[in-house]
């Protein structure tokens, strides 16, 4: 009859190792798998404009103002020769349609906008 060999403590130490490894790897796939497939960036949207005022009023789609940040960035230059991109933009969503991009003290620039929302 063959002979049996029993594992010694260095193998049983192995093969625990393993298994735990192989364990830990199960519990991380359910971690990353339990998490809401709606994590993330909802929408994005983007634009350009160019305002012949110092405020521009832009129409975007509706969007959640609790999970939603606005960017808008001066670039080029202004008719009267003033270098856009030095120029200083704020943004902000006056409600849930409607992106306002104010430009002190420049009467004509252009700029790049994005809205992004979260879910």
């Amino acid at each position: 009859m063959p002979e049996i060999s029993l594992p010694t403590k260095v193998t049983q130490d192995a093969i625990k190792l393993q298994t735990d490894k192989i364990q830990s790897i199960k519990n991380d796939t359910a971690s990353l798998l339990s998490r809401p497939a709606n994590a993330g960036i909802k929408n994005v949207q983007r634009g350009f404009a160019n305002s012949r005022l110092n405020r521009k009023v832009i129409t975007i789609s509706p969007v959640n103002l609790a999970k939603t940040f606005v960017n808008a960035q001066p670039f080029g230059a202004t008719t009267s020769g003033a270098a856009g991109i030095n120029g200083t933009a704020v943004s902000y969503l006056e409600d849930s349609s409607t992106l306002i991009i104010y430009s002190p003290g420049v009467d004509d620039i252009n700029y790049f906008w994005e809205v992004v929302e979260f879910h």
